[in-house]
């Protein structure tokens, strides 16, 4: 039998639902993903707490670390099979790949990445590779830690 505390923190879980839901889809997962990795974090949650629900100090905290983990997991599996694609590594194809670019062209979309740069941002290049500066001597000379640098 469930004692009270074990189901005020079911009745819990259910008005999360639907911020979870969000919470999961602000995360870039599609709809119908997101109501996966919510649905299976709301019955993991649900074993736990008929399990031990006393190991469990904050159910809000949790809901949504396991619906977290959960659309991370969906995100591997759709990696694995190849179905998501990251728009940082596609390339057009007009484009040639990169081992393909001339001098000439890797010149020129080197001038415009740099272009499209911040003055800061080009400082730190120029400190860095022009200058070979270390993260430690631009921190110091920018007043800055290394890693901000």
């Amino acid at each position: 039998m469930e004692s009270p505390a074990d189901i005020s923190l079911k009745n819990l879980l259910e008005e999360l639902k639907p911020q979870l839901l969000r919470y999961a889809q602000s995360m870039g997962l599609s709809a119908h993903d997101a109501e996966d990795a919510v649905q299976d974090g709301l019955i993991a949650m649900s074993q736990r707490i008929d399990q031990d629900a006393a190991s469990i100090r904050n159910p809000k905290a949790y809901a949504f670390t396991v619906v977290r983990n959960n659309a991370f997991q969906k995100f591997r599996e759709r990696s694995r099979r190849q179905e998501v694609e990251l728009t940082e590594f596609n390339q057009q194809e007009d484009e040639a790949p990169p081992d393909a670019m001339g001098e000439p062209q890797l010149a020129e979309a080197f001038s415009k990445a740099f272009a499209s740069l911040t003055k800061m941002q080009r400082q730190l290049l120029q400190k860095r590779y022009v200058d070979e500066m270390t993260l430690e001597e631009i921190g110091a000379e920018l007043g800055c830690t290394p890693q901000n640098a």
